[in-house]
């Protein structure tokens, strides 16, 4: 056989064969796009937060497109949290044991980024009057973070 044709089949075999001996389950469906959109919505809150604690020159505008955005992403992730995770996932069994006061950590969530995007839309809109805000989006994260996270996948 060729050298070339050789190689060229080998590499594919490997491929194959370095699958196989993978340990993990890979991620199902629901988690893949959950941690998507978490990744999206993180994309939108960090530029606001550089904004409003001065590390970047405050834009109104930018600032008001960024707090509609997050307030749109807010929703998306936790439409993907319907049934426990078949594969690796840094969500706590208790989301599913404790759905209750998941939904409860869920729902001041989007409160308090409804409100954060309210300031936003504000003619007085700045870094010293979205702060608050911003702060408790990020205590609500933090929050749910605790109590329903894991540090690393399981």
């Amino acid at each position: 056989m060729h050298p070339i044709a050789l190689r060229s089949l080998l590499l594919p075999v490997a491929v194959v064969f370095l699958s196989a001996c993978s340990p993990s389950t890979p991620p199902d469906e629901a988690t893949t796009t959950r941690v998507k959109a978490f990744k999206t919505m993180l994309n939108t809150f960090e530029p606001l937060g550089l904004m409003v604690r001065d590390k970047q020159p405050f834009d109104p505008a930018e600032a008001k497109a960024l707090a509609t955005r997050l307030q749109q992403e807010a929703r998306l992730p936790f439409e993907h949290f319907g049934t426990p995770p078949n594969g690796p996932s840094k969500s706590k069994p208790e989301i599913w044991q404790r759905p209750a006061d998941f939904d409860n950590e869920r729902d001041l969530f989007y409160r308090r980024v409804d409100v954060l995007a309210q300031a936003a839309a504000r003619p007085d809109a700045s870094p010293a009057t979205l702060k608050p805000d911003f702060g408790r989006v990020a205590e609500s994260c933090k929050s749910c973070h605790d109590r329903f996270r894991l540090e690393t996948a399981r």
